[in-house]
C-alpha cells in the first residue's frame, strides 16, 4: 500500500483552493496506476475546503469512472476526524450523483441551476 502525506504533498497544512485538489488529483491518478491501494495521512493538516474536496475525490470519480465503492476500496485515510471523514463521504457522493447523470445525458449544470431559485 501507497502512503502519501498530504501536508508534504501539498506543501501546507491548510488545504483551501482548487489548485492545491488538483495537485492531489494529478498525484491520485500517477499512483492509481502503480498500486492498487492508497492511504492518504492527513496528519498535522488545519482544514479543507469542499473545493479541494471536490477538484482532488470527486474529479478523481468522474474523470477515472470510480464507483464509490471501488473509490474506498482503493483509497483509505489516516489523521481524520468523524467530521473530516463526513465531508469526504459526502464529495464522493455527490461525485457519483453527477456520474449518474452524466451517463442519463442529462446536462449536469442545467440540471443544477433548476435546483437553485434565481
Amino acid at each position: 500500500m501507497k502512503k502519501i502525506t498530504i501536508v508534504d504533498l501539498i506543501q501546507s497544512p491548510v488545504l483551501l483552493s482548487p489548485e492545491k485538489g488538483q495537485i492531489l488529483l494529478k498525484e491520485l491518478k500517477s499512483q492509481l496506476e502503480k498500486s492498487k491501494k492508497i492511504n492518504l495521512d492527513f496528519s498535522g493538516f488545519k482544514f479543507f475546503s469542499s473545493s479541494f474536496l471536490n477538484n482532488s475525490f470527486g474529479q478523481l470519480c468522474l474523470d477515472l469512472n470510480i464507483s464509490e465503492k471501488d473509490f474506498f476500496n482503493k483509497i483509505s485515510f489516516s489523521g481524520l476526524s468523524e467530521d473530516d471523514i463526513d465531508e469526504i463521504n459526502l464529495t464522493i457522493h455527490n461525485a457519483q450523483v453527477r456520474r449518474k447523470l452524466k451517463k442519463e445525458d442529462v446536462n449536469v449544470d442545467k440540471f443544477y441551476k433548476k435546483l437553485i431559485p434565481a
